[in-house]
Parts: structure tokens; sequence; C-alpha cells
């Protein structure tokens, strides 16, 4: 595999999503611990973050050749909903628990490397939509 064929595949963002380290003031972890545990509770975070993964699982079932239209539209929209998870899950916290985040080099680093890929994620399925004629210029 190129390591283009690598960034730009859909268990590489699902990845990187899940390993995003979370530094909080006295507790901190990957982000999917984060997520499982408040799916129990039902916030917002982690509905979007979990509703993401799922979107994207139908892209790794089935082969890149005969994937139809639908399944990049389910790419590009779970996408969006990993990225708002991660915006939720830090711009609702009043308290700022989880500020250390963005001041430790290592969880920057993953939260930078998922923003990357994610990115870059997006532009290939729209760039595939707009080849395809379905989104128009």
């Amino acid at each position: 595999m190129s390591l283009r064929n690598i960034i730009t595949h859909p268990l590489a963002v699902m990845i990187s999503f899940m390993i995003v380290l979370i530094s909080g003031e006295h507790v901190g972890g990957f982000y999917i611990i984060y997520l499982l545990m408040g799916i129990t509770h039902g916030t917002i975070p982690s509905l979007f973050g979990i509703a993401g993964i799922v979107l994207l699982v139908p892209a790794l079932l089935i082969a890149q050749r005969k994937q139809a239209i639908s399944i990049y539209l389910l790419n590009i929209v779970g996408i969006l909903f990993m990225i708002l998870s991660l915006f939720l899950f830090f711009f609702n916290d009043e308290q700022r628990y989880n500020i250390n985040t963005f001041y430790q080099f290592i969880p920057f680093c993953t939260i930078t490397l998922f923003c990357l890929l994610a990115l870059i994620f997006l532009a290939g399925n729209i760039r595939i939509l707009l080849r395809a004629g379905l989104i128009k210029k």
C-alpha cells in the first residue's frame, strides 16, 4: 500500500480519532474512553463521536472499487460528526478541566494528527463526489 492509501483509509482516521490523548487536571486518557464513559450518560459529544465511527464502518466493509456514492456521503458525515464531537467536548467544558491537552506536546500532537488525517480524508471524499458529478461546482 502506498502512503496515500494508508492516510486516506477510514481505519486510519478512526484510530487517530480514538487515540487522541486527553489531558485533564488529574486524570487523562484516550478519547475513546471518554466517549464510552459519556455514552452511558448520553452526552452530546459521545453521541456524535460514536455515530461518526459507526458511519465510517461501511467504507471498511465494502471493497474500494465497488463503493457507491452513498458510502462517500456517509464518510463525509461521519468525519464531520467526529470533528464536531471533539469541538463540543472541549468547548462545552466550562471549568476548563481538559484545557491542558492543548498545552502538552503529546496530546497536542495526537489532536493535530487527527485533524490532518480528517481534513485529507474529507477532501478526498469531496473530490470523489465532485468527479462523480453529484456535487455541482
